[in-house]
């Protein structure tokens, strides 16, 4: 008698980190176990190839190819007699029903597909839209709608650049018997401006959204902040836009948003982020991008940076302009949790930036670290490297903000090896700033130090990048350490830019010796 293992331990194993080919292989060794992948690979199947690539577009139609096959004989006639082709095998009864798989729905990658398996059967091209194709579109929108039983996400994609098919045409949801699949929906993202009914008829149904991903402009204010007002159990936001969201920022500043988790702000203006305050005892990832510092001022941070976040483990600012006492205290009212810090700004003074370097020192749990820091603060980040023991990722980002920073140099040498003597133990990346340099018997002192503590710190190779005015000194000592197996040079930048930087290096005493002559 055979044995096999229970389906739902099947379904854990194949649900782990598995590609699409091992997947595949899987489903075809036994009907048990195509019965258990199939689901797994149709959950999201357009996923699984490079929507940036003309040529995997041929996937993609023989994935419409399928899904025709699963509509009913009267959507079928119906099709027919609106003009679509359909293969003449299209009659046959699909396998499984792959439509009720799905569990994410890109609309856009679906109109584009789609268009593109149109062009196929009709062998031609497609440069508008036409009658058929939009109604092919509406009908599986309607298969998935009401036969998927977990449709979970959807999708509004920025449109791909295709030779087949350059225009769009949004369906109204409304019109699609979507109402039961919409309302459980967890995550909605928008990567485009999209029609307003869309978002509006969206609000009306779907109010137990867990993420909502908002890449847009100011035409779609309205509609949004109808969204998000309307939402009970919102974890993940992220809002990016180039315009002014006066609607939005007011629901925002009204709803206790009490849920959420994940916050990303990246847009050219800004509200107090004191509205995210109630997130207190949730919040776990805050980040903020914002070009022009036009709109910042100390009312921006105040009270949010006065809060106790019980739970942050990520904080990413990057903005021109920032009031680095308010971030320190933000860090120390952390109490340690903190993992991941990306700071980037312009230099305000040596008092707030020593401030800043001393609460991040405070984060012994901190493994990333990415921070810009003022050149005449650079000394304090020997005792930054020697109490955050846990790094694994260091990027110092390129120093004081100047016109031209191809010339403009700050010489590190004198604390190099110092930094090499107490490197954190599981320190796999190290990227020092753009315009820091170092004497090539600094590297190798530094390098040294490493060497010393290769065993402690578990033998690992150190991913360093450090790239401005490198001599062939340089080249060489890099070279060596590579060999010595203290540095990565196989899969790094530095590894791969190696032979260049010489060249470049040789090219330059040659054209000395030239100007010379």
């Amino acid at each position: 008698m055979e044995k096999y293992l229970p389906i739902e331990i099947l379904q854990k194993i194949f649900s782990s980190q598995l590609d699409i080919l091992t997947l595949y292989n899987c489903l075809l060794v036994n009907r048990l176990w195509c019965k258990t992948v199939v689901p797994l690979l149709w959950r999201n199947p357009f996923s699984h190839f490079d929507k940036n690539k003309i040529q995997r577009w041929k996937y993609k139609s023989s994935l419409i190819n399928t899904y025709v096959t699963c509509l009913d004989s009267n959507v079928k006639i119906y099709l027919k007699n609106s003009n679509v082709i359909l293969p003449e095998d299209i009659n046959r009864r699909s396998t499984f029903n792959y439509e009720s798989f799905l569990q994410s729905l890109d609309y856009i990658l679906l109109f584009q597909s789609t268009g593109n398996w149109i062009s196929e059967i009709e062998n031609c091209t497609l440069r508008k839209s036409t009658l058929r194709h939009y109604l092919l579109v509406e009908e599986l929108c309607k298969l998935f709608f009401s036969s998927s039983r977990n449709l979970k996400e959807l999708i509004y994609d920025k449109p791909q650049s295709m030779p087949h098919i350059q225009e769009l045409r949004y369906i109204p949801l409304k019109y699609l018997g979507a109402e039961q699949s919409i309302s459980k929906l967890v995550s909605f993202k928008v990567y485009d401006l999209i029609p307003n009914e869309i978002i509006i008829s969206l609000s009306q149904i779907s109010h137990h959204l867990s993420e909502i991903h908002i890449e847009t402009t100011g035409d779609n204010d309205d509609a949004l902040a109808s969204l998000i007002s309307v939402q009970k159990s919102l974890k993940k936001l992220v809002i990016c836009s180039e315009d002014n969201l006066p609607k939005l920022s007011d629901v925002l500043r009204k709803n206790s948003l009490l849920s959420l988790t994940h916050i990303e702000i990246n847009w050219e203006f800004c509200i107090p982020f004191d509205i995210f305050c109630n997130c207190s005892n949730t919040l776990e990832y805050f980040s903020v991008q914002q070009y022009y510092s036009g709109t910042i001022s100390r009312n921006t941070f105040h009270q949010f940076s006065n809060t106790q976040f019980q739970k942050l483990h990520t904080l990413k600012i990057i903005t021109p302009k920032l009031f680095l006492d308010q971030i320190s205290t933000l860090i120390k009212n952390t109490k340690d949790t903190l993992k991941y810090i990306h700071l980037d700004y312009e230099k305000i003074s040596i008092e707030s930036s020593v401030e800043l370097i001393n609460s991040i020192s405070t984060c012994s749990q901190l493994n990333t670290l990415e921070i810009f820091v003022p050149d005449d603060s650079i000394s304090y980040i020997v005792n930054l490297l020697s109490s955050c023991t846990k790094l694994q990722k260091i990027s110092f980002l390129t120093g004081d903000s100047l016109n031209d920073l191809d010339t403009y140099t700050v010489d590190i040498s004198d604390i190099l090896p110092k930094i090499g003597k107490i490197l954190p133990n599981n320190l796999s990346t190290f990227y020092l700033s753009h315009n820091w340099i170092t004497t090539a018997n600094s590297l190798r002192d530094f390098l040294k130090e490493c060497e010393k503590n290769f065993k402690r710190r578990g033998e690992k190779k150190l991913d360093f990048r450090i790239i401005k005015e490198l001599s062939a000194e340089h080249i060489d000592v890099i070279e060596e350490f590579g060999k010595r197996g203290i540095l990565d040079l196989e899969d790094t930048a530095l590894g791969r830019n190696l032979q260049f930087y010489r060249q470049q290096f040789e090219w330059k005493l040659a054209r000395n010796i030239i100007v010379n002559k």
